[in-house]
């Protein structure tokens, strides 16, 4: 059965990144996102990077896939929190593997409202 996990890690402050997010990125053997995501938190992988690009996402992403298939332990990264802003890539990963694990991150929204000193649920 093949698994991929996608990780949200925040809205590009490595401070801000989950603890369980920062123990997938140092234990997955392949770490897949695009280079200004891989960036924030490259300091933490430990295996392969995948860089995905618009212009090849569909052929990175097969290749993840295959090697998910093979048994590796895959990790994609996108920006803030997996159920915020990445329903497209996630849609992508899901249409080529078994089970898609979600680690929700910090979205931007939340940490704008940590900067404004500005309670959610009085955004609403």
């Amino acid at each position: 059965m093949s698994r991929v996990t996608v990780v949200g890690v925040g809205p590009g402050d490595p401070g801000l990144l989950t603890v369980k997010a920062k123990d997938l990125l140092e234990r997955a053997q392949v770490v897949a996102g695009f280079e200004t995501v891989i960036a924030s938190v490259r300091r933490w992988i430990s295996g392969e990077v995948v860089t995905i690009r618009y212009a090849d996402q569909e052929e990175r992403l097969d290749d993840l896939a295959e090697k998910a298939r093979a048994g590796l332990t895959c990790v994609v990264c996108v920006w803030g929190d997996v159920t915020f802003s990445a329903s497209e890539l996630i849609d992508r990963v899901r249409s080529r593997v078994d089970v898609v694990d979600l680690v929700p991150g910090v979205s931007s929204v939340l940490a704008a409202c940590a900067a404004l000193r500005l309670p959610m649920e009085r955004c609403l």
